[in-house]
């Protein structure tokens, strides 16, 4: 898929449903869609663009690499979601690094015509607002991890996270396809032999289960409580 003509952006994009001054046809005007293949870099930390970039399919990771070349990742981004916002809005350099995790589709907007949306429809405006709050609540909540939780409970509470909103209101989750324990250092700042080690502690526990490419948790509120401090035996 790499043209316009196959897509309508604004029904690919769940933030730009319900803007009525701007139709389907207008909007796929403004963007340009291009195909990337997975591990390409789409975005480097300190890049002076400002382009909104929309994921009409695929997935993304949002990272970036201290000079020492230690990983560090932030989130995934992936269908109907957008990325790049920030620089659009402020101006600045990018904040982080953006790339391919799978084959993706995606159209970029420039930061003018991005902004002309925002100030068209007061609706659009304050969904997007609702959007950056919830990327700054995940950020304050990872800081706050960092600093008052250990590495066993980081890793608790990232697992908690890459579980489905709606199993995670039940007993059991499983995450499929489950990023590698390697992936998993990065999102928790620790490395991969401290995540194999408390990921078979959980095994053995009776509260995890290891599959191919896959992480079942068996008991969800028993791994809730072990974030909360209550940990496990």
């Amino acid at each position: 898929m790499t043209s316009q003509d196959k897509v309508s952006i604004k029904h690919a994009i769940p933030l730009f449903e319900g803007i009525d001054k701007f139709d389907e046809f207008q909007i796929n005007r403004m963007c340009l869609v291009t195909g990337v293949t997975a591990g390409e870099t789409i975005l480097k930390r300190n890049d002076e663009t400002t382009d909104v970039f929309l994921i009409i399919d695929g997935t993304v990771s949002v990272r970036d690499y201290s000079i020492d070349g230690k990983e560090v990742s932030y989130s995934e981004i992936s269908t109907g979601g957008i990325f790049g916002e920030f620089a659009a809005i402020d101006g600045r350099p990018r904040s982080a690094s953006i790339e391919a995790k799978t084959d993706a589709t995606i159209a970029s907007m420039s930061a003018k015509d991005f902004r002309k949306l925002i100030a068209s429809d007061g609706a659009f405006g304050l969904r997007l607002a609702e959007h950056l709050v919830s990327k700054a609540r995940g950020l304050s909540q990872r800081v706050f991890e960092y600093g008052a939780l250990s590495v066993r409970q980081r890793l608790h509470a990232e697992i908690l996270r890459l579980c489905d909103t709606e199993a995670a209101n039940g007993e059991v989750c499983t995450i499929s396809p489950a990023p590698s324990h390697y992936e998993l250092a990065t999102r928790i700042a620790t490395h991969r032999e401290a995540v194999t080690k408390e990921l078979n502690r959980l095994v053995s526990q009776g509260i995890a289960r290891l599959e191919r490419r896959s992480i079942t948790i068996t008991d969800l509120p028993r791994l809730r409580r072990a974030v909360s401090g209550d940990d496990l035996a």
